[in-house]
């Protein structure tokens, strides 16, 4: 049937009355959209060749033809003939999807992707490099205090080797550097003399899993002195807890042992003589009754006076007086056992103590005569005093005093210290009254 209008058979194929309708295809999709029919649709079918643009010129203007045609093809070239056909018909065209046309939507989608990946990728280095870089200076910073600290600091192996120290602990070592430490044991190092009793402590700490921490201890160093640490030992684990190697630090105490052995020495020693005074007397007295208590052995103290003390005073001054009170000291060393004590109680008096003579007081009262004689006889050798005056040559005081010794036994913690020193200076006082140079015992100590 033949119908005037495309839109007049839409609608009769719309009804339902007719089952296809013939038309072209521009007009037919143009009218179609237009009429916004639903229950019709375009049939993909081909016949003939298929086209986009279709034109004709006059009879005999075949020039003009080829002109037009030339002029499609630069189209075409430019890509200007696909924008027209786009632009006029390319609503009206149904396309089938190509290869171009998935590539064309595809790769945008597989771009962005790529750059995601990229990005986070990026992201991920620039945060490992900063990472590599943080721990570089955190490792950096830490080599750096370990170096600069005022202290010794070392670690080692569970073998005992040395995996590491700062410079002024390899200096201490007789090293150079701190890689010249790196593999070795104590025995390979300057303080190999204690390298047992420092291994003992290294093992003892590792095995018990416990630090030690601030003890002293001695240490000789490569010219061959000894120089004191205070040192702490702590053992390292790793992430499991287990036990791998030890950690160590010390500084040198030296200066500070000397100071304190000076001050101790002001508080305990006679600054002429370097013997004990008045006040380690009484705590080596102590010692000497609670040692007669525990054993029930007598033990005795000397009261020692130089006899003619004050005219060598008089007549070559007190330096002189000084070297007679040192030498007398020294020879008063040489007449004791090295349990005993030997004090200066003050001017030219001297304290004797001894210790464990004899569980009798017969054999108590021979011994301790014997070592008064041996001291009253040391004593009365001759003195070579040498003096110096001015700086000109030495000169030589030849003096001979006597000692007068009082002597009282102790035991088992019967009297006071008191009372030990009061009875011995009365024995004191009846050798000199008695001429000098003699040796009296107390008499009432039973």
């Amino acid at each position: 049937m033949l119908v005037d209008t495309a839109a007049e058979g839409m609608k009769l194929l719309s009804s339902g009355k007719y089952d296809a309708m013939l038309l072209g295809k521009l007009a037919g999709m143009q009218t179609l959209q237009k009429m916004g029919l639903t229950n019709v649709e375009p049939l993909k079918v081909k016949a003939g060749f298929s086209q986009k643009f279709s034109f004709a010129v006059a009879e005999g203007r075949s020039k003009l033809l080829e002109q037009i045609n030339d002029g499609f093809a630069l189209t075409k070239s430019s890509g200007t003939y696909q924008e027209l056909y786009d632009q006029w018909f390319g609503a009206y065209e149904v396309k089938e999807v190509g290869l171009n046309d998935i590539l064309k939507y595809l790769i945008p989608v597989v771009a962005f992707f790529l750059f995601i990946a990229g990005y986070f990728f990026y992201r991920r280095q620039v945060e490992r490099e900063l990472s590599a870089a943080e721990l570089l200076n955190s490792r950096n910073l830490l080599a750096t205090i370990i170096e600069t600290a005022p202290i010794r600091v070392f670690w080692k192996d569970k073998d005992l080797r040395y995996l590491g120290c700062n410079t002024i602990f390899a200096k201490d070592s007789g090293s150079e550097q701190p890689d010249d430490v790196i593999g070795k044991d104590d025995y390979q190092l300057g303080w190999s003399a204690q390298a047992d009793m420092y291994r003992e402590d290294d093992r003892a700490v590792m095995e018990s899993g416990v630090a030690k921490l601030n003890y002293e201890e001695p240490q000789s160093t490569p010219s061959g002195n000894i120089i004191w640490l205070s040192t702490s030992k702590v053992p390292l684990k790793n992430s499991k807890g287990e036990t791998i190697g030890l950690l160590g630090i010390y500084q040198d105490i030296t200066e500070q042992k000397n100071d304190q052995e000076k001050i101790q020495q002001f508080a305990f020693y006679d600054a002429l003589t370097k013997l004990p005074n008045r006040r380690l007397l009484q705590d080596r007295l102590s010692q000497a009754m609670s040692s007669s208590k525990r054993s029930g052995c007598y033990g005795a103290l000397m009261f020692i006076d130089l006899d003619n003390f004050k005219p060598l005073n008089d007549e070559h001054g007190h330096r002189v007086g000084d070297l007679l009170l040192m030498e007398a000291a020294n020879r008063l060393r040489g007449c004791v056992r090295e349990m005993d004590t030997v004090a200066r109680f003050g001017g030219d008096e001297f304290v004797v103590v001894l210790s464990e003579l004899d569980a009798g007081k017969s054999k108590s009262i021979t011994e301790a005569y014997r070592i008064a004689e041996k001291i009253r006889s040391t004593l009365y050798e001759p003195y070579l005093l040498a003096v110096s005056t001015d700086g000109s040559t030495d000169t030589t005081v030849k003096h001979q005093c006597t000692a007068s010794i009082g002597v009282v036994l102790f035991v088992n913690h019967e009297y006071s210290q008191e009372e030990i020193l009061e009875w011995a200076d009365d024995a004191l006082y009846l050798a000199k009254e008695s001429g000098r140079n003699q040796i009296r015992f107390y008499e009432k100590v039973s």
